[in-house]
């Protein structure tokens, strides 16, 4: 895993962090937050004794035999990685990515974690529930796509990953499709309802 750099000061998003008061208490609103994820990944850090880069190399890229190198945004030189995103890859090896998630099971994350990371986990989080008009709901770190969209229908919910500026990671279990897709949108477009109907599409010619 190479590594970029995002700031100047190390240990600035931490830091910043432990300033946030808290947004509302646990299990009372729906809160996504790139920040939390950032300290998550700090703690995996440290709990392993490794850099989130190392463990991640060491767990997944090298096991899945990945052809290119990954690229992590650093939040500074000698800093941490940007724990909420900023993983640059070839689209093959997002693809590889996104089939070791859809067959799992093999150690890396425990069995049966995948069906529950791709649902969601409360009233809070289900579909329609996070936001004004969003038909999303929400796993463990996954958006699950509702029932009825995007090839939906099966036993296992399909649940996708979703970058900025349109990049998406699209799992579908029970038909065993996993679809990359990179997109250069401009800031608040919103291409989810079509590219929905064109992932349905595409499942059901697969069948």
């Amino acid at each position: 895993m190479f590594k970029g750099i995002y700031g100047k000061q190390r240990g600035a998003v931490m830091e910043l962090m432990r300033t946030r008061p808290r947004a509302a208490a646990p299990g009372s609103v729906f809160n996504y937050s790139t920040g939390e994820t950032y300290v998550l990944s700090a703690v995996v850090a440290n709990a392993t004794g490794k850099t989130a880069s190392h463990y991640l190399s060491e767990k997944i890229w090298r096991p899945l035999g990945m052809e290119a190198d990954a690229y992590w945004i650093l939040d500074a030189p000698g800093g941490r990685e940007m724990g909420g995103g900023c993983i640059q890859a070839t689209l093959r090896d997002y693809g590889r990515f996104g089939q070791f998630i859809l067959t799992g099971d093999d150690g890396v994350v425990p069995r049966g974690w995948r069906n529950q990371a791709g649902r969601p986990e409360s009233r809070l989080t289900g579909y329609g529930h996070l936001y004004e008009g969003s038909p999303y709901g929400y796993g463990y770190l996954w958006w699950a796509i509702p029932p009825g969209a995007a090839g939906a229908h099966g036993r296992v919910p399909t649940f996708v990953g979703l970058g900025h500026g349109g990049q998406k990671l699209y799992i579908n279990p029970t038909e065993g499709v996993v679809t990359v897709l990179w997109s250069a949108l401009r800031p608040g477009v919103d291409v989810d309802p079509e590219l929905f109907a064109l992932l349905d599409s595409v499942v059901h010619a697969l069948r």
